[in-house]
């Protein structure tokens, strides 16, 4: 809204403005009168208009902007959300099975929630459940599954929020590489790494090699 100079975000029926303490008044009425002035039917009231505060919830998510003036805001998954998703892997854990259309259900719910989670453990997850999905093993879910359902129900509950900072720091590179060549005949696997800084200074590397030994 660059005519009042409101900081306004949306998705879809979602909207999310930020100010300071002292604006909170006046951006608010600006925000609501507009979207009167524009027929717009909305809730001014309850669950879905909440005050202006340091921690809000929106889209399945809070935000804590408390220390902002740090260069600081945090987002994690809400505590509903949290809850809900552990109970739905519980579930599965429990009973052994997932058919293909409450994978597909579930897959949709996690995707969102792995958005929140630094790293790239999560979305590996999501691909063993895609993969369940569309298996031929049926309901019945695999040790793999087990464990991808496990881990990413650890991931929820280890309530760490994603930051968000413009502030810098060192950067530091890790470069790796791996190999897996059980076709040769002696078969051998093996993984590496080399880290350096922001200006390419090498600071230190590592490698384990090994042969893999069939057994018939």
């Amino acid at each position: 809204m660059s005519i009042f100079e409101v900081f306004i975000s949306n998705y879809f029926d979602d909207f999310v403005a930020i100010a300071t303490s002292c604006e909170t008044h006046s951006v608010t009425a600006a925000v609501t009168l507009t979207f009167k002035m524009l027929g717009w039917i909305f809730a001014e009231t309850g669950g879905k208009a909440p005050p202006c505060a340091d921690i809000v919830s929106a889209l399945g998510v809070t935000i804590d902007v408390s220390s902002l003036h740090k260069g600081l805001v945090t987002v994690d998954n809400t505590e509903t959300r949290k809850t809900e998703i552990a109970a739905a892997i519980k579930q599965i854990l429990d009973t052994g099975t997932l058919h293909r259309h409450d994978a597909l259900r579930l897959r949709r719910r996690l995707q969102f929630v792995a958005g929140q989670i630094f790293g790239r453990i999560a979305k590996r997850c999501l691909a063993i459940i895609t993969k369940h999905a569309y298996g031929e093993r049926g309901p019945e879910i695999s040790q793999e599954t087990r464990q991808a359902l496990q881990l990413f129900l650890q991931l929820v509950l280890m309530d760490v929020p994603r930051e968000i900072s413009p502030r810098a720091g060192p950067m530091w590179y890790i470069f790796t590489d791996a190999c897996y060549e059980p076709q040769n005949a002696a078969g051998s696997a093996g993984i590496g790494a080399v880290i350096v800084d922001q200006c390419g200074k090498y600071y230190g590397s590592f490698q384990f090699f090994s042969l893999i030994c069939w057994q018939n």
